[in-house]
């Protein structure tokens, strides 16, 4: 599952928390949040850098603000807001989103929308380690090397104040550290893995698969 989330990280610039964090709740909850966030640290970075001359510093500043905001209410959510709660209401957004998506809707990349956007990711990624839906919708319609660039950069500072905050919550252990380090291997090979995997910007396939992983995270944080 690693494999297949880090080569869909690095091919349509997210995917890894979104895909593997909900099954690991399930069946590997040790894993979840502080490891995934590690895990997706180190990925993002690799893409972050290897994209670093698409990042568009106005739009991921703005998402990187809202992105602190969701953070900082993450936490304040975790101690006063029973989990299924916060998770039916951010699953029913998600999918509802993409709803609108479906019907033709644009969600159109401005200051606003990048607040919005990254405060929902942040808030989705301290709590789940599964952030990755509100921006990716927010670019769906970007060429892929924006969304990779745009996207990974933004994780990266995310993934960072998020594990920090965990930290500060002692929710973050030693043993985090060591099982990440146990799901580097996977991860290199999902990186390199895809490379096989191709979109071409003209077509709709890159948005269609975008929508496809948003609606399972969707569907995923609703009955986990």
């Amino acid at each position: 599952m690693l494999i297949l989330g880090a080569m869909l990280q690095n091919s349509i610039g997210f995917g890894l928390g979104l895909l593997c964090a909900p099954i690991f709740m399930h069946f590997a909850p040790e894993l979840v949040p502080a490891t995934m966030i590690l895990n997706s640290l180190f990925v993002t970075s690799l893409v972050c850098y290897k994209n670093k001359a698409s990042i568009q510093l106005c739009n991921f500043s703005f998402a990187t603000f809202g992105g602190v905001i969701g953070i900082f209410a993450a936490g304040a959510t975790a101690a006063f807001v029973a989990p299924e709660i916060y998770r039916l209401i951010f699953g029913v957004i998600i999918l509802s989103a993409v709803a609108l998506s479906v019907k033709g809707f644009n969600f159109k990349i401005k200051p606003s929308s990048s607040i919005l956007a990254g405060a929902a990711s942040g808030f989705m990624g301290t709590l789940t380690s599964a952030g990755g839906a509100p921006m990716g919708l927010l670019y769906q319609n970007s060429q892929q090397k924006l969304i990779k660039a745009n996207l990974n950069a933004f994780f990266v500072i995310i993934n960072l104040l998020g594990l920090i905050s965990l930290y500060i919550a002692n929710l973050v252990t030693m043993q985090d550290f060591v099982n990440s380090l146990y799901c580097i291997p996977a991860l290199i090979i999902g990186w390199y893995a895809a490379a096989w995997v191709k979109f071409n910007d003209k077509s709709n396939r890159l948005k269609n698969f975008i929508l496809s992983i948003t609606a399972f995270a969707g569907v995923s944080i609703l009955f986990s």
